[in-house]
């Protein structure tokens, strides 16, 4: 037995009873009896060890075993490929280890960790440490599917790269060839960008009859009283898509049912979506990813229960994830075309009609799609594309700001609250206040309660989402104002003196979108937190406004509630389940730009940032762990995997072109 199987065998071992006592820790506040702490140190620290370890019986034993068993196979696997992970990888690891572990911190007890002593944050300190090791790990199986799996080209190197322009061989028999089975799979083979459209759509349409004329919450109500002038006109709620909206309420009233108008838009829009969907799925075949891969993806959005279930449902959210993951695939396309030479007129129009739709139809997308495409103008402009070629995005930016100025001045329709985008600021200051409020210095009592009404304050403050602090702000966060600024100023002189409820109230409102906690309760963030698929049609704020907006068949409500227990088997059961957990989507994100990274492939980061600025305004957004806002990242993630693909078709080009004498 050589030495470096021995040290292989002795690193799985210290490495899986690490993973293992991570994994099962148990995050929770520990209790000292009048005994023990009258007791020494070495008593008191082993009563604590005792309560927070978790290794106890045949069950934890058989999985440290099995992960054992991972560990060394994966450790092998790396020495096969002689795998390196560079620099970087140990910058990003840690962060994700003290991120996760925060977050579990403050799911389980609502508090950071070393309120519990100095042994406490020990052993945190090392489940960190193990959170590290396992992203390290899975950091690896990432980079190796990615070089080695995901391709078609890649699985076997001595084979070329089959090219599936759009017919696939039929390898059945003359007799079987005309078997209606193998001439409908031969046309979707042959027509599969429509095809997957048409599979999606199909997969979509018993949750649109189910859910006629659509399920509606209150976001719903509130774009059509926004629009119709029932409350003030400003642009909470985006004025094109609350137009779109609008329009096909009042078509259906014209034809005698609002019902009918608002399926209408559901049904036109869900198809526009599954044949954006669709595009994606094509563009990862023509890229080269393996069948079994794209064929994931189509299923992916065919049956998971979030997209048919948000498919059904009239809110702006459903339509505007797409409208993201279109500007990303227009994006890639675009980038790659580029490079490969080969840049039509149409793929900048493509890309810049996206980015004028997506940015217009959800407020934040603006503040992930525009610094991108400035810094792709810049790139054009270094390649030396024809400027009237440029002129087409920067035009798509002239059209975004100057339909914005047409709102507020043509219209007459006012900005959004400025409020909106401090919710972390606000949930600082009422944890702080609930916290600490008798601690307040005169000065910094009289700046909170010049904005807020400070006895309320701590009462109002809900960890998981800010509208209870936000909906009791005296008014619009202003910098021209006195108090606000006098508000901002106490704001952050107070971190230094609050440090530990800042953090809190940070992680406490964001741990949802980078942390592998449990499920939030339902209900939990006003019915926002999590994979809800509102399963009603009704509004307490606006429906009184819209009667005729309702269910029209009640026979239909069993099916309805099926529909919704569904989903939750879904989220129940191992792996499918997966496809709700935001932090995986987050991290796989994080992971790609990695590689690219790794790879040198800066200009293909762009797209990554794109989706990494949306993860950002997530976790800016006024609800914690909210699948609704998160919904284009998970749209957009498969469709990054294209760009692998399109890597090594162009080193495959290079290669040809530098073999050519």
């Amino acid at each position: 037995m050589t030495n470096n199987i021995i040290r292989r065998r002795i690193k799985s071992i210290i490495i899986g009873i690490l993973l293992t006592y991570t994994f099962f820790f148990q995050y929770k506040a520990v209790e000292l009896s009048p005994a023990l702490e009258k007791s020494g140190f070495v008593a008191r620290a082993f009563s604590i060890t005792s309560q927070v370890l978790n290794g106890y019986g045949i069950v934890h034993a058989f999985i440290c075993a099995c992960i054992i068993f991972v560990v060394y196979k994966t450790l092998k696997h790396m020495g096969r490929y002689n795998f390196k992970y560079g620099k970087l990888i140990f910058f990003i690891a840690p962060i994700f280890g003290i991120l996760n572990v925060l977050g579990l911190c403050m799911y389980h007890m609502d508090k950071l960790p070393n309120v519990y002593g100095g042994v406490y944050t020990f052993w945190i300190i090392i489940v960190m440490l193990g959170w590290t090791v396992a992203f390290l790990l899975a950091a690896y199986w990432v980079w190796y599917f990615v070089e080695y799996r995901l391709l078609k080209a890649s699985i076997d190197n001595n084979k070329s790269a089959k090219c599936e322009s759009g017919k696939e061989s039929d390898r059945k028999t003359e007799s079987s060839k005309n078997s209606f089975w193998n001439r409908l799979w031969a046309w979707c083979s042959s027509h599969f960008f429509i095809s997957s459209a048409i599979i999606i759509f199909l997969c979509w349409i018993p949750w649109l009859i189910i859910y006629y004329p659509a399920s509606m919450d209150n976001d719903v109500y509130w774009q059509l009283a926004l629009y119709f002038g029932k409350i003030e006109q400003i642009n909470h709620h985006p004025w094109f898509a609350n137009t779109i909206l609008a329009m096909f309420y009042s078509l259906g009233k014209q034809m005698g049912s609002a019902n009918f108008g608002i399926f209408l838009y559901v049904l036109i829009r869900d198809i526009i979506m599954a044949f954006i969907y669709a595009a994606g799925v094509n563009m990862l075949r023509k890229a080269g990813i393996r069948k079994l891969f794209y064929r994931l993806v189509l299923i992916y959005f065919a049956i998971t229960p979030v997209w048919a279930a948000y498919a059904k449902h009239g809110f702006k959210d459903t339509f505007a994830a797409a409208l993201f993951t279109y500007c990303v695939i227009s994006f890639i396309t675009l980038i790659y075309k580029i490079k490969n030479h080969d840049d039509k007129v149409m793929d900048y129009v493509n890309f810049a009609i996206a980015v004028f739709v997506a940015s217009l139809y959800r407020n934040n997308y603006i503040y992930c799609i525009i610094p991108v495409a400035i810094v792709m103008v810049v790139f054009c402009l270094v390649k030396k594309i024809k400027l009237y070629k440029i002129g087409i995005i920067i035009l798509a930016f002239v059209c975004v700001f100057g339909y914005n100025q047409y709102l507020y001045k043509g219209l007459g329709v006012k900005k959004a609250s400025s409020n909106e985008m401090m919710s972390l600021p606000y949930q600082v200051t009422a944890r702080t206040v609930k916290e600490h409020k008798d601690e307040l210095t005169e000065e910094e009592y009289k700046a909170i309660d010049a904005v807020f009404p400070i006895e309320e304050l701590g009462k109002a403050y809900n960890p998981t989402v800010s509208d209870p602090v936000k909906g009791r702000a005296k008014s619009g966060f202003s910098f021209k104002s006195d108090e606000w600024r006098a508000w901002l100023n106490t704001w952050f002189e107070m971190a230094s003196k609050y440090p530990e409820s800042y953090l809190s109230a940070i992680i406490a409102s964001t741990y949802g979108y980078y942390s592998f906690t449990p499920k939030l309760p339902f209900g939990s963030g006003n019915m926002n937190s999590g994979m809800t698929i509102w399963n009603w049609a009704s509004s307490e704020m606006f429906g009184e406004e819209f009667p005729e907006l309702h269910y029209e068949n009640p026979d239909l409500d069993n099916a309805r509630e099926a529909m919704q227990q569904w989903t939750t088997v879904w989220d129940n059961t191992l792996f499918l389940s997966l496809t709700d957990v935001i932090a995986l989507y987050t991290w796989l994100t994080v992971l790609i730009g990695w590689i690219l990274i790794r790879k040198k492939k800066y200009i293909y980061i762009l797209p990554v940032i794109m989706v990494e600025l949306l993860i950002l305004t997530c976790i800016a957004s006024p609800v914690n762990d909210c699948f609704r806002y998160f919904a284009p990242v998970a749209a957009s993630l498969p469709m990054l995997l294209a760009i692998f693909g399109f890597i090594d078709k162009e080193r495959d080009d290079k290669k040809i072109t530098d073999d050519i004498p």
